[in-house]
């Protein structure tokens, strides 16, 4: 059984990546350059195609961004649980 999604999105160590459907986004670095790759003929990611479709990467930016700013809002407006010391066990005799 497969899961079905409308997109996936990940940031890991300020590399940046979104892929909805065929078309895949992703940046090394936080700052760095989008590249796009079209997985359905380019499973490797080896052609660049985000000069051939800058609408693509604007539209898959702003969608990483959005999805970004989801994830940080929802991430501060959460209050984590309060800390509860365990007891020891007393020693059993």
């Amino acid at each position: 059984n497969s899961v079905a999604h409308d997109y996936f999105w990940w940031y890991h160590q300020d590399n940046r990546a979104i892929r909805v459907g065929d078309w895949k986004l992703v940046s090394a670095g936080e700052d760095g350059p989008w590249e796009l790759y079209d997985i359905k003929g380019d499973r490797c990611e080896m052609r660049n195609l985000a000069t051939q479709h800058p609408e693509k990467v604007s539209e898959l930016s702003a969608g990483w961004q959005a999805r970004m700013d989801e994830f940080k809002k929802m991430a501060l407006s959460e209050t984590p649980p309060p800390l509860v010391k365990k007891r020891k066990a007393a020693p059993e005799e």
